[in-house]
């Protein structure tokens, strides 16, 4: 897990403007240990004026071997023109050391992506859209490439059925990447549920695709009768070691 930490950032004449330094902190929410990281490069934010409301920033942690682990950072400006390149650093564990900043150009706006990443088999992967699940950026540390994954075939893109309240992107098994769709059928009064893995580029398939894993249909029943009026469910994540286990809220 990382976790930003802001401070202020002081200029010249001692003004003193608060805006975000990407002091970040790695914490590992099961032994409680907390590993606070060098400061991000500077460059990464110059030329932006250190208002917070003038960039946008994401970042993501992904496992690179079973003792070592990157952080990349991602910046650009809340409102780019047409052309602008994102801003990116990556940190290593082994090195101790952020790499030299470098720029790349991605189609969507980084103030699109979800703030919630999720690392799998050395990649991190963000959620986009506006008011909706749009598609999936996959970003690699390794090779310093950044992709745009589709959605499912069967994904249902109706309205109040993609909202993010009504989706998970997770990881089972210790490395699967899965999608999860919850939504209510007001029609026939039950939730539908359905999960898909991403399939990896292969010889035969040299695009990631994605492969459905779960269908379910969600019955509720209050003391033996049947409610009109099932309880609003949500997503909130999958069980790390049994696939077929889902929490929700």
């Amino acid at each position: 897990m990382v976790i930003p930490i802001e401070t202020s950032v002081k200029l010249h004449r001692q003004v003193e403007l608060h805006g975000r330094r990407y002091r970040l902190c790695i914490v590992n929410p099961i032994t409680k240990q907390v590993a606070q990281l060098p400061p991000c490069p500077e460059i990464l934010y110059e030329e932006l004026t250190c208002y917070s409301t003038s960039y946008t920033y994401r970042c993501g942690f992904v496992l690179s071997s079973s003792s070592s682990y990157k952080v990349v950072v991602i910046t650009s400006a809340l409102h780019p023109q047409p052309g602008d390149k994102f801003r990116a650093s990556i940190y290593s564990s082994e090195t101790g050391e952020w790499s030299v900043c470098f720029r790349f150009y991605f189609s969507v706006k980084l103030d699109d992506w979800y703030h919630t990443p999720i690392g799998c088999n050395g990649v991190v992967y963000w959620s986009f859209g506006i008011l909706s699940y749009a598609r999936i950026v996959g970003f690699d540390p390794t090779t310093i490439e950044c992709c745009s994954i589709t959605l499912p075939v069967e994904f249902d893109t109706s309205l109040n059925r993609n909202d993010h309240f009504s989706m998970h992107l997770g990881v089972v098994r210790g490395q699967q990447l899965r999608l999860l769709q919850l939504f209510l059928d007001k029609g026939v009064g039950h939730y539908v549920l359905r999960a898909w893995d991403l399939a990896q580029p292969s010889s035969s398939s040299p695009r990631p695709r994605w492969v459905l894993a779960q269908f379910d249909i969600l019955r509720w029943e209050l003391h033996g009768t049947r409610s009109l009026f099932p309880m609003s469910l949500f997503p909130l994540t999958h069980h790390p070691g049994e696939a077929d286990v889902v929490y929700l809220r």
